[in-house]
């Protein structure tokens, strides 16, 4: 008993120092800390608008979408995480540097950017930091 307590104690202590003491680009502390509360509040959108826009998205609708919003749209033969595109028909992409470590941010900007200036993409709905874009030339 006290031998297990004492691998238990350890384990704690070590996922502690490891979680709060990590370095590296790709990292970000406010999604990875389990011990902070900010790690569990999320003000980055509003949800119900969240909520309606996904309605928007046909059921049979191939996406693209940002990591946040990938297990809201998971349950389809296609769905790409963003800024992979290939024949999605819808992007669903959250505009913020809090959600983008590798790529950078500065790459899905670029990327965002081409998007806004095409004519095959047109914007079907949007609240920041959240868009949604439909491709013209759907079947």
């Amino acid at each position: 008993m006290k031998i297990s307590f004492l691998f238990t104690l350890i384990t704690i202590i070590t996922t502690y120092t490891f979680l709060e003491s990590r370095k590296s680009k790709w990292y970000s502390k406010e999604n990875n800390s389990i011990f902070d509360t900010g790690h569990y509040k999320q003000e980055l959108f509003n949800l119900q608008r969240m909520r309606q826009m996904i309605r928007l998205i046909p059921k049979n609708a191939n996406v693209s979408a940002s990591n946040r919003m990938v297990p809201r749209l998971a349950l389809r033969d296609k769905i790409y995480l963003f800024p992979t595109i290939s024949d999605a028909q819808y992007l669903f992409v959250l505009d913020t540097d809090k959600e983008y470590h590798y790529p950078s941010y500065q790459e899905v900007q670029k990327q965002l950017q081409i998007i806004r200036n095409s004519s095959e993409w047109e914007l079907l709905d949007s609240e920041a930091p959240i868009f949604l874009y439909r491709r013209k030339n759907i079947n």
